[in-house]
């Protein structure tokens, strides 16, 4: 059994708000267990009794405890030798330090001038690196603004040169071509020879329209008159040829109609504008030819132009037609 507590120790703090009486804390130490401002006055139980004795002995051991190690370094000090310095080295001393701690003062106000002056510069970078970062994104903006213009202007480049290269291509066509070969193309339709797709020649199994044999005698003489009067030296009575000509003969068949058969007369006019084709191939090749402005603009010209155009389905229609019938 534990001897009584003192009567201060049962004193009891109560609040007003609870109706109930609470024990103090034994976590507060002997003074929140001693002095307890209430005038009510309680025993305490046993248990914190028992708390409370258990606190008490812990701090007496550390006090102990304390007092020990002070002790022992009191004793060790009272045995170390003692080196008194005297009152000149003192001040020597104290002189020694007070500048030790002038020069580090000096060195401190110095670093300190130096970071301001740092962070100064510090700032000034960090202005000058956000324009530089301002200037490096207008600098990639306009970089692919100017991309973007000459790959467009590339594209069009490249276009405009397909489209040189293929007018070049045309313009070497249109040199190598001769309008005279497209005005008058010479070729044939069965024992018929052409000119302009108008048959020269008469058959009995199949009649051509006078119309149609006249048209074709003025594109060929058309044709003749044109290369008279471009080439200089106008046409030499020449022999020979592709087709053989002698007297009124073309490869032996006479070119006149009368006392002629139709089937002669016909082979006789196509051998004739098969020589007429060879002399237009010898006219191109051996002149640079361009159209006269004076035979464009001939009565001739378009008098057989008019009458090319009212009569290059007609006869031809009306002669197949009879010659079906």
């Amino acid at each position: 059994m534990l001897p009584p507590a003192p009567a201060s120790v049962y004193k009891c703090e109560s609040t007003s708000e609870s109706a109930g009486n609470h024990l103090p804390s034994p976590e507060g130490g002997q003074i929140g267990y001693l002095q307890l401002n209430n005038s009510v006055e309680q025993p305490l139980c046993l248990e914190c009794m028992r708390v409370l004795s258990d606190k008490l002995d812990k701090e007496v051991e550390d006090v102990n405890r304390d007092i020990k190690a002070y002790e022992a370094c009191f004793k060790r000090l009272e045995g170390e030798a003692r080196d008194v310095l005297s009152e000149a080295d003192f001040l020597k001393e104290k002189l020694k330090i007070e500048e030790e701690e002038w020069k580090l003062e000096a060195a401190i106000e110095e670093t300190e001038k130096q970071c301001a002056k740092l962070n100064a510069e510090m700032k000034e970078l960090e202005l000058k690196s956000c324009r530089f970062k301002e200037l490096e994104e207008r600098y990639w903006h306009e970089f692919n603004d100017f991309q973007f213009q000459l790959t467009s202007h590339q594209e069009e480049r490249d276009a405009i040169l397909a489209k040189i290269e293929v007018s070049q291509a045309h313009l070497e066509l249109l040199k190598r071509t001769n309008v005279l070969n497209d005005a008058f193309p010479i070729w044939h339709d069965g024992e018929f020879g052409t000119i302009n797709n108008f048959r020269l020649g008469q058959l009995l199994k199949i009649p051509v329209a006078w119309d149609e044999i006249n048209a074709a005698w003025s594109q060929a003489g058309l044709l003749l008159h044109t290369m008279a009067q471009y080439f200089l030296p106008k046409f030499l009575n020449r022999r020979g040829g592709p087709c053989r000509i002698e007297n009124d003969k073309v490869e032996n068949y006479s070119i006149t109609q009368s006392f002629n058969k139709q089937e002669n007369w016909t082979k006789a006019l196509k051998y004739t504008l098969c020589n007429l084709k060879w002399a237009l191939y010898w006219f191109v090749g051996s002149s640079n030819f361009q159209p006269p402005s004076a035979m464009l603009l001939s009565p001739s010209a378009s008098a057989v132009g008019s009458f090319y155009t009212k009569h290059t389905a007609e006869p031809k229609s009306e002669a197949r037609n009879s010659s079906n019938h």
